[in-house]
């Protein structure tokens, strides 16, 4: 039972890694292009997204990335001259992101430890 909860508990601290990975790639990735100032949506469409591990790139498209970069883009043309602005309070925003990652795994974590811990004091000798 133990082995079966801690490896639960590997796994989802293995997807909310990935997903914050891939959040805070792709928040670095845009405050870069926006604080460049000589951004135009024709150069934005033709820069390519980030690299994703191999593994990840089949999930791409199922979590609807390209979407969004279009729905971006479509925003992009409307503030285009307030970008630099934007990409400098975007900045802050990638370390936030890896706190977040560090409390919900701590709360992962403690979370696991605490089922089991009940569970164990429940159950008959």
């Amino acid at each position: 039972m133990r082995l079966l909860a801690w490896g639960l508990a590997a796994f989802l601290g293995l997807l909310w890694t990935a997903g914050a990975w891939m959040g805070a790639a792709l928040t670095e990735w845009a405050s870069a292009v926006l604080q460049s100032g000589n951004l135009t949506v024709e150069e934005v469409r033709r820069m390519p997204l980030p690299e994703m591990p191999e593994w990840l790139r089949r999930w791409g498209d199922f979590l609807g990335l390209t979407a969004w970069r279009d729905a971006m883009l479509g925003a992009l043309s409307v503030v285009q001259r307030h970008l630099p602005m934007l990409g400098g309070a975007m900045a802050w925003l990638v370390p936030l992101i890896w706190v977040v990652w560090g409390a919900g795994l701590a709360l992962l974590i403690a979370g696991t430890a605490g089922l089991l811990r009940l569970i164990g004091r429940h159950q008959r000798p």
